[in-house]
C-alpha cells in the first residue's frame, strides 16, 4: 500500500507541485492551507493514514491475529486459554453477557473515542462495517465468526473492487480495538 509518511512530506510535495505549476500558494498562506487539507482528506480515504499510522495498525492486527490463532488452537487442543473458560474467550470480560448483541455502531464509537479517532475516519469505518453488517443481515459484532468474514470476503471479490480496496475493507475489519 503506498502512502505519504507524514504531514511534511505532503507539504514538500505540494510546495513543489504549486513551484512547478508556477502557482502562486506558498506553505503557511491560507489558500495553500486549504488545498493540503483537501490533499490529506483525499490521500487518508485512499490510504487510510499516513505509512507510520498504517504500519502499526498492520502490525498489531497481525499480533491480534496471532493472539487469536493461539487461542483456538488452545481450544482445539481440549483446554481454556489463561484459565478462562472457552464461553469468555471471544467476548472481552468487560463487554455484555454472552448473548447480548454488541451492536457494530457501539463497537466503532467506543474504538474512535479510544483512539480519538478523526470524523473521518471514524465515517470511512462506518461505511465498510456498514457493509459487513449488511452482508451478514445482522449488526451484532460478537456474533461474526470466522466463516462470516470469508463469506463476505469473497462477496468484495465478486463485487470487482479492486484488490487494494479489499484489503482497506480487510484491514478495517482487523483494526485494534475493532477486533479484539
Amino acid at each position: 500500500m503506498w502512502a505519504l509518511k507524514g504531514e511534511k512530506e505532503l507539504t514538500d510535495l505540494l510546495a513543489r507541485f504549486a513551484a512547478e505549476n508556477s502557482l502562486d500558494y506558498r506553505p503557511g498562506s491560507g489558500p495553500f492551507d486549504r488545498i493540503k487539507q483537501r490533499c490529506k482528506e483525499i490521500h487518508h480515504e485512499t490510504a487510510y493514514g499516513y505509512r507510520s499510522e498504517i504500519d502499526d495498525r498492520m502490525a498489531a492486527a497481525n499480533q491480534i491475529w496471532d493472539a487469536a490463532d493461539d487461542q483456538l488452537a488452545a481450544l482445539k487442543n481440549g483446554g481454556p486459554v489463561e484459565g478462562r473458560p472457552p464461553q469468555a474467550i471471544n467476548r472481552p470480560p468487560n463487554l455484555a453477557p454472552i448473548g447480548t448483541p454488541y451492536r457494530f455502531s457501539t463497537l466503532i464509537a467506543e474504538w474512535a473515542r479510544e483512539r480519538k479517532a478523526q470524523n473521518k475516519t471514524r465515517y470511512g469505518f462506518d461505511k465498510i462495517i456498514t457493509k459487513l453488517s449488511k452482508h451478514l443481515g445482522h449488526d451484532d459484532a460478537a456474533a461474526v465468526t470466522d466463516t462470516d468474514l470469508i463469506s463476505w470476503k469473497e462477496s468484495l471479490i465478486e463485487s470487482d473492487l479492486s484488490p487494494k480496496t479489499i484489503k482497506n475493507h480487510l484491514l478495517v475489519v482487523k483494526t485494534p480495538s475493532l477486533s479484539g
